[in-house]
This record gives C-alpha cells, structure tokens and sequence, in this order.
C-alpha cells in the first residue's frame, strides 16, 4: 500500500503545469510590452527631436529667403525697383504697338494719296497737276540719290553677323566706312542703311514679319517724313485749292486728309519726341532679354547635367570641381553685374548670427534666383540707356 501512495503522489498535475506556462508567458509579454514601449518612447524622442530639426531648417529656409529679398534689394532689384520694371515691360510692348502704327500710317499715307489722286487731277489747275507729279517723283529721287551718293548700302541689310561675343549680338550693330557704331569721335551720328523694304509701299510689309533691329525704326522713320515733305506738299496743294474753288470733298478726299494728318503727326513725332529712341530701346531691350533667357536656361540645363552627372559617379574628382568652378562663376557673375559680392553678405549674415561659416548659406537655386534679379536689373538700365541721353 504505501507504494502504490508514492506513485501517486508523484503523478502529473496538468492544472499546475498549465499555470506555470501561463504564468511564465504573462510574464515574457509584460516584458516584451515594456520592451516594446521603451522602444516607441525612444523613437518618439528620436522624431521629436527629427521634427525640431526640420522645423529649424524650416525657420532657416525663410531666414534665407529674407536674406535673399534683401540681397535682390541691394541689387537694386527691391519691390519699388520691381514695379519700375514691370512699367517698363509694359512701355515696351507699348513700343512694339507703336512701331506697327508708324508702319499703317506710312502705308495709309501712300493709299490715301493714290485714292485721293484723280480727285485733285480733276481740279483742272495746272500747278495742282504739277505738284501731283513732283511730289512722287520727288520721293523716287531722294531715295535714287541716296542709292547713288550715300557710302552704305541700298538694297542690302545691315551685316551684323561680325562680333566678337556672337551669343551677345545685338540687332542694329551697324559698321559703315565713313561712320562705325564703333567710333571714337563725339559728332559721330548713327549709321542707316535704307532698305527697299523701308521705303516702297507693300513691300514694307515685310517688317512685320522681319526680326527687327533699330536700323528698320529709323528708316521708317525716316521714309515717313520723306513722304510728309514730297507726296504731303502736294496733298496739301490739292487741299488749299480744292478750298479756294469751293470744290466739295468726296469720299476720297475725306480719306487722303485723314491719312495726311496721321503722317503729319508720326512725322511730329519723330521729330519731337523721344518715343522713337523708346521703339529703337524696345528692339534692342527684346535682344538682351532673349540673350539673358537663354544664357540662364543653358547654365540651368548645364547645372542639372553635373548635378546628375556627380550622383551617379560620386568618386568622379573632376566631377566634382567642374561643379564647384559652376557655382563659382555664379557669384561672380553676380558680382560683375550688380557690384554685389554674395560672399560677403553671407559671412556678414553668418557673423551677425554667430553660427559658423556654413550657417547661412544659398543653395545653388537660390544662387541662380539671384543670378536672374542680376540679369533683370542690368538689362533695366540697359533699356534706359538704350532710349537716349
């Protein structure tokens, strides 16, 4: 009997074993919880703390953005300065317009003449028949003695594809032997070159689609006045004696006194005003504003090549100092254009700040911002010179 109660006694107990397991598991996963939440606090510390630093560099980026509106300011590029551009955009293509009506005007003159013309015929007065001849002959003949006797050319257009920097070639850069665009002298006068274009009635219309230069603006010009003084007298002529007889105006002549005072008024114009010097300034502005878009979008495409170009070979040296020599020449590009040198202004933010060298620094879009104000502001006092003294 008593070893039939040892046995027994020393039986599996299931219940206590399954508490024991249980007991053991609750304990692994209070441990493995308490693991897991130090690691979430630690992670939330790390995010805090990635979150702060993005918000610091957040508060730096504007920072930057200030230093940069105040770098464009001392550029001359401030947001005064900025509406004086925008105005004289906007003069510009007021020019533009400007130089298309000059263009009407001269083909009106010439329609109203020719409609108008058997009208002051059928007058009957001799002289007014004689001046109706002189005064287009006078016109053919001031242009033949100009073909004849002038030094330039008559029938060809400017050569302007000599220049020394051909990316920055402007339109209307004019030599001509007895009178260079180059000359030293102080009575020198601009060079022109009157075209059969500028001065030949339909033809003209090939100004329209032509790329313009400021040679075209004087020439039409100058064509116009031409024809105020040679076919203007002699409409003038008709006008006065179709008066003095008490001639009655038809439809035709209404028409030639409309043109007539519109050529007057352009030829006014031309001599009195400067808006001739703003249609020649718009011209060129247009140059240098193209010359500028495109030199920026070249660098912009040659700064994406070797950023691209470092990160795929990254060990490349060469690389890497062609990248450096890029953002060099951006500052002092810079430099050169507005007297601005960035690397002073940033050592003066980082010394003010007193956060190292490399606290307040532009990237090289930020540099290339700055590089376009350059560029936009010289090519604003370029158009002011441009428009004449």
């Amino acid at each position: 009997m008593g070893v039939l109660d040892n046995s027994q006694s020393s039986e599996f107990d299931p219940e206590a074993a399954l508490a024991a397991v249980t007991d053991k598991t609750n304990k692994q996963m209070a441990r493995d919880e308490l693991k897991t939440r130090q690691q979430n606090t630690v992670n939330a510390g790390k995010m805090k703390n990635q979150l702060g630093k993005l918000e610091s560099e957040n508060e730096l980026k504007n920072q930057r953005k200030e230093l940069l509106k105040a770098v464009g300011g001392k550029m001359g590029l401030d947001k005064k300065q900025m509406g004086k551009v925008h105005r004289n955009q906007m003069l510009t293509s007021l020019s533009k317009l400007a130089f298309l009506t000059v263009l009407v005007g001269c083909e009106l003159d010439m329609v109203g003449f020719g409609m108008a013309f058997m009208s002051y015929w059928q007058l009957e007065m001799v002289f007014v028949k004689v001046m109706l001849i002189i005064g287009p002959t006078g016109y053919a003949t001031a242009l033949l003695m100009y073909k004849l006797f002038s030094e330039r050319c008559f029938d060809t257009p400017p050569d302007t594809s000599q220049s020394h920097d051909a990316a920055f070639q402007l339109p209307g850069a004019i030599s001509a032997r007895t009178n260079t665009s180059t000359s030293t002298t102080v009575v020198a006068k601009e060079p022109v070159r009157v075209c059969l274009y500028h001065a030949v009635p339909v033809l003209r219309m090939y100004l329209v689609v032509k790329d313009l230069d400021k040679n075209d603006v004087e020439c039409l010009f100058r064509a116009n006045s031409l024809s105020s003084f040679t076919l203007g007298t002699a409409q003038v002529v008709g006008m006065l004696f179709a008066l003095i007889q008490g001639s009655q105006f038809d439809l035709f002549m209404k028409i030639n006194v409309g043109s007539f005072c519109i050529n007057w008024v352009i030829t006014l114009m031309y001599f009195t005003t400067s808006v001739p010097g703003r249609i020649k300034s718009s011209v060129e502005n247009d140059a240098m504003k193209y010359n500028s878009t495109s030199h920026l979008t070249t660098e912009m495409a040659r700064h994406k090549k070797l950023c691209t170009d470092c990160a795929r070979n990254p060990s490349d040296r060469q690389l890497a100092k062609n990248l450096e020599a890029w953002q060099a020449t951006q500052t002092r590009e810079i430099e050169m254009l507005t007297g601005v040198n960035i690397d002073e202004e940033l050592k003066a933010a980082n010394g003010d700040d007193g956060h190292g060298d490399d606290f307040m620094k532009f990237n090289d879009l930020e540099l290339m911002e700055l590089r376009r104000f350059a560029h936009v502001v010289y090519n604003d006092q370029y158009r002011q010179v441009a428009v004449g003294c």
